[in-house]
């Protein structure tokens, strides 16, 4: 499928938000925005889960290859197993450096939320009948 065609198939969609500029057309879904650019028709994928909005990387572009949605949740799925993956760490490096009781409990809480954004995205990818 083509940029352009994602970009067109995300206009379409119903649970986007909107936010078009003189210069852009833009939508954001789950933290995954897609603008195009109304000079010249070029159409980027950001990533603002962070402070600074950050162009996805040009291998995550081919998660776009069937569509919008598909594309979206893969991104979001790869982001929360990183993130997952850090919790971790912070929980065992606590538990072997300065066993605070505290931050392990805020580490936990923080995982738990994370699994049950993971487990919802997942949900709605297997739903769709897309592959992971």
């Amino acid at each position: 499928m083509l940029l352009q065609d994602v970009f067109y198939q995300s206009r379409r969609d119903p649970c986007v938000v909107k936010i078009d500029t003189p210069e852009a057309l833009a939508q954001i879904l789950f933290g995954i925005k897609i603008q195009k650019d109304i000079q010249t028709d070029e159409v980027k994928i950001y990533d603002t889960s962070s402070d600074i909005y950050k162009e996805i990387k040009p291998s995550q572009y081919a998660h776009f290859k069937n569509g919008w949605r598909e594309g979206v949740y893969k991104i979001k799925i790869e982001g929360y197993k990183k993130r997952l993956s850090y919790l971790e760490k912070q929980i065992v490096n606590e538990l072997n450096n300065r066993n605070n009781e505290k931050q392990i409990s805020l580490y936990k809480e923080n995982k738990v939320r994370i699994m049950n954004k993971y487990f919802n995205i997942t949900q709605k990818l297997n739903g769709n009948k897309i592959s992971i």
